[in-house]
């Protein structure tokens, strides 16, 4: 072990056993995916809040905000730390460390650097955060196998953090660093119609196909799809939408523009 592995922190995570008996190798093969691609998910978060961290170390913010913007990315790390361990204990291979999906959002067209990190802040971390929150809760409240909801737990308490973590930060940035409303709410409508379009509306396929999931996946960590889009349109309406109003962004009318052309 090198001395970067031990500073790391990375070894000190402990999940409980696993029980993996009584699956059968299916339920394992779909789970070992699932790990493998919130390994992916969680790399490209850390990516994103280190641009983030980046970016905001230029303004007059309080050396708080920044020591928490780091912290989040350490917890980034660490979860996909844990998302590559159970991955690869269920068979899956290691994920790559390709960003090409994120570089689009880590380096908008024709964006200073200060004005994409308050937009990531926003979209990626307040809006992304929230929901991946409330995502990793309704997964953890069916896992049942032990080291599965383990990890679901580890990370679903630091995704609670970052969500609240970022909406504090948006509230005491400086009037000079905040963006325009009316483009911040283009960027939300945006993201809102990326992630229905990406996760919500191939889970509800799904439903339409009579594919609801099975108990086995549940309890292996893997969201059935009906609740997935049930999640998601509950945190919008009841978190969301509330969370926008004092950032001035409207938050029905974002969600009512999400598949218009941007201007």
């Amino acid at each position: 072990m090198t001395y970067l592995d031990q500073t790391a922190g990375l070894d000190e995570v402990r999940l409980a056993p696993a029980n993996w008996t009584g699956f059968a190798r299916s339920d394992l093969q779909a789970a070992a995916g699932a790990w493998r691609a919130r390994a992916t998910q969680e790399r490209r978060s850390a990516a994103v809040f280190a641009t983030i961290c980046s970016g905001l170390a230029a303004l007059e913010l309080p050396l708080s905000v920044l020591a928490a913007v780091a912290r989040i990315v350490a917890d980034e790390v660490r979860h996909t730390a844990i998302c590559r361990r159970l991955a690869a204990e269920l068979g899956a291979d290691a994920p790559d460390d390709d960003l090409s999906a994120a570089e689009r959002r880590l380096r908008p067209p024709k964006t200073g650097v200060q004005e994409a990190a308050v937009s990531l802040l926003l979209v990626e971390g307040a809006l992304g955060e929230t929901i991946s929150a409330a995502m990793f809760a309704a997964t953890r409240a069916g896992a049942r196998e032990p080291r599965t909801r383990s990890a679901l737990s580890i990370i679903l308490r630091d995704e609670v953090r970052h969500a609240r973590t970022c909406w504090e930060i948006l509230a005491v940035l400086p009037a000079a660093a905040r963006l325009d409303p009316e483009r911040l709410a283009r960027d939300v409508s945006h993201e809102l119609g990326v992630v229905e379009m990406t996760s919500v509306l191939p889970a509800l396929k799904r439903v339409e196909a009579g594919d609801l999931g099975t108990p086995e996946d549940a309890e292996l960590g893997l969201l059935p799809p009906l609740k997935r889009a049930e999640v998601f349109y509950a945190i919008l309406e009841r978190t969301i939408f509330r969370r926008l109003r004092p950032l001035g962004i409207n938050g029905p009318s974002a969600w009512a523009a999400r598949y218009r052309p941007s201007a």
